[in-house]
């Protein structure tokens, strides 16, 4: 968006964002710079296309809005309950365009199709209103002291400092071998006191965030690791090793 310039985006009626949650500042930001609104959305390769969806008539921005026509969702926790509106819990598909199974994988396909269910392993949260709001995956969940913390949850709270552009958050062992949640952060291009910026961020999330979600250290780098889709690699922040 930095280098959108005085492009004209006129014509534009809306964009849609997938692939990866959008904090609320970046589409705040991109809807003002085309002048549209920004229609986030959700879908797998299983599904075979977005079955949770905002449109222009009904759009929630920071939720990946209601279900497609034709398709349910349930949340459920891991037991296979269903959970209130509110609480978060597994996302599950039920549609006319799921997989039927994996080719010559007859153990993965029973961990994620039952009944005509498919487990997304996506989280997220049902609001009042009926839209849906992304909480992440279950594999890119945190383990910090025993307490399980989405990485997203932070994440979203610290992208709304004004020099953050991006954010990722991992747990990292310190040299005891306990795990701290660390931010790796990629700023707007002005120039930063790294110090401060981790100051202010931990006071930030120190405002918004439980105590147990609150970074212990803020990094600065010049880019995420990310897949050529633009996905976060998750695994890589944690190892480190980009």
């Amino acid at each position: 968006m930095d280098d959108a310039g005085d492009g004209d985006f006129s014509s534009v009626r809306a964009a849609v964002s997938a692939g990866e949650a959008l904090p609320a500042a970046v589409g705040d930001r991109a809807a003002a710079l085309i002048g549209a609104p920004i229609l986030e959305q959700i879908g797998s390769t299983e599904a075979g296309h977005a079955f949770c969806a905002n449109s222009v008539a009904q759009n929630v921005p920071g939720t990946i809005g209601r279900p497609v026509p034709g398709y349910q969702l349930a949340l459920r926790d891991a037991g296979g309950d269903q959970v209130p509106d509110g609480a978060e819990g597994e996302l599950w598909v039920r549609g006319p365009t799921l997989l039927r199974e994996y080719l010559n994988r007859p153990q993965d396909t029973a961990a994620v199709l039952v009944d005509g269910w498919l487990n997304t392993r996506d989280r997220a949260c049902r609001l009042a209103g009926g839209a849906y709001r992304h909480t992440g995956r279950m594999d890119d969940m945190e383990m910090v002291g025993g307490i399980t913390v989405s990485p997203l949850e932070v994440e979203r709270v610290l992208v709304e400092h004004p020099v953050v552009r991006e954010v990722a958050v991992a747990a990292v062992a310190d040299q005891r071998g306990a795990t701290k949640l660390r931010a790796y952060v990629v700023t707007s291009g002005a120039a930063v006191n790294p110090v401060a910026l981790e100051a202010e961020l931990i006071a930030l999330a120190k405002r918004r965030l439980a105590a147990f979600k609150v970074p212990r250290s803020v990094q600065t780098v010049p880019a995420l690791p990310r897949t050529p889709s633009g996905k976060l690699r998750r695994y890589e922040i944690r190892n480190g090793t980009w």
